[in-house]
């Protein structure tokens, strides 16, 4: 088996929805059928679905509780103005999953070869009653076992719409409250909970797969269309929510007005230490910049105190300095710039999506400035490599980049941007 050539696993959403058996799980009235409608959509179309791209193919929908009508009016509300596919298939009405639903399902898909995701809108209408004395968790697993096992084989997914159980789960995982016994999730490949406790102010849909890592991102409903909104992943989507209450907070702005008139969070620093240390005279210095700068300016202030300069020498000789400090870098991934609140989610989310790569400078009040949205680390560099070469001029007397600085930085750049 280890020398096998496998093909991964298909996926039909990213990192959601694979081939096999999935559940879409959810307490009565909270949208299931309208997140089934626009998946539907997004397949058929081959369009992002709640931000994740997606396998374009036919879809074939079971849709056993509502009416055409119904259907038509959220289609329309979906939708807009676009024209519906014309792969995407509708039927009210099959057969149970011991009674032949699986041979009508591969007569559509003899017409449908291309279907890559079949919703059943709900599970319940397509299970046969249980006997009496039947242990549940061989009833749930045996009657899906069938339909997961050809699923996989037909490279598809099979997506069973089902109800939650009520209350919260007890036991803080949301894959719980499913209703029924254990051998529903024990037969499926995965299974997104589309959950909202009361409090919260967003929906959360937990996902879980044999084939990925599990995951919940933060989603809304747009209220014009009934559509699902992926807000990105549920837990910095939480951060940021917290962030947005401290900066709201009109106690945490006091807070910040009084640190700002005592001088600021240095300030207080150097009088904490004035306290602990009477017998020591303490400089407050602002250099206007952070971690390189501030690391150059510490290694120049520490050989000028060995050279023999006095404190009051030293701390002249740093702030003489500060202004001299020119800060530029780039990142490789957005995240970060998002958790601090310095880009939005969507923004970050389409930077990565398209490979955009700041190039960000701390200016002379010591605020970090975006400068440039390049594309691709290399542009990101090359633009570095500029600015560079342009503070160079004040560096070395003969207006070039002193050249064992340069040396260093060509050793640390692509081979094609060292010329």
């Amino acid at each position: 088996l280890s020398t096998r050539e496998l093909d991964p696993p298909q996926m039909i959403v990213d990192n959601m929805l694979g081939a096999g058996l999935y559940l879409l799980v959810a307490k009565p009235k909270m949208g299931k059928s309208f997140f089934s409608l626009q998946l539907a959509l997004a397949v058929a179309k081959g369009s992002l679905f709640l931000n994740r791209l997606t396998t374009k193919g036919s879809v074939i929908y079971l849709a056993l509780e509502d009416s055409p009508a119904r259907i038509q009016n959220r289609l329309d509300l979906l939708s807009g103005d676009a024209e519906a596919p014309n792969n995407l298939f509708f039927a009210h009405e099959c057969n149970t999953l011991t009674k032949g639903l699986e041979g009508q399902l591969q007569e559509l898909l003899v017409n449908n070869p291309a279907t890559r995701l079949i919703i059943i809108d709900t599970m319940q209408k397509v299970m046969p009653p249980k006997r009496g004395n039947q242990d549940s968790y061989e009833f749930s697993y045996t009657t899906l076992a069938n339909i997961q096992r050809w699923a996989t084989n037909k490279g598809l997914c099979v997506l069973m719409v089902h109800h939650a159980k009520k209350g919260v789960s007890e036991s803080g995982d949301p894959f719980d409250q499913i209703l029924g016994s254990t051998g529903l999730k024990g037969s499926s490949d995965g299974a997104l909970m589309l959950t909202k406790n009361r409090g919260e102010e967003h929906f959360s849909l937990a996902i879980q797969s044999r084939d990925f890592e599990e995951e919940t991102l933060s989603l809304d409903r747009d209220k014009d269309t009934g559509g699902w909104i992926s807000l990105g992943n549920a837990d910095e989507v939480g951060f940021n929510d917290r962030l947005n209450q401290f900066r709201s907070n009109r106690m945490m702005h006091t807070i910040i007005d009084l640190v700002r008139e005592g001088g600021g969070s240095i300030e207080i620093t150097a009088k904490e230490l004035a306290e602990e240390y009477p017998d020591r005279k303490i400089i407050a210095i602002d250099t206007l910049c952070a971690s390189g700068g501030q690391g150059l300016l510490v290694w120049l202030t520490v050989n000028r105190k060995k050279a023999g300069a006095t404190l009051d020498e030293a701390a002249a000789f740093v702030q003489s300095l500060c202004p001299s400090i020119a800060t530029w870098f780039t990142v490789d991934d957005l995240v970060y710039l998002k958790r601090g609140g310095r880009v939005s989610a969507a923004a970050a989310f389409a930077g990565n999506l398209l490979n955009i790569r700041p190039v960000l400078h701390v200016d002379d009040e010591g605020k970090l400035i975006n400068m440039f949205k390049m594309r691709g680390r290399k542009a990101s560099l090359s633009s570095l490599v500029d600015q560079y070469i342009k503070l160079g001029s004040s560096i070395g007397a003969d207006g070039k980049v002193p050249g064992a600085l340069f040396q260093r930085l060509a050793q640390r750049l692509p081979g094609d941007l060292q010329h």
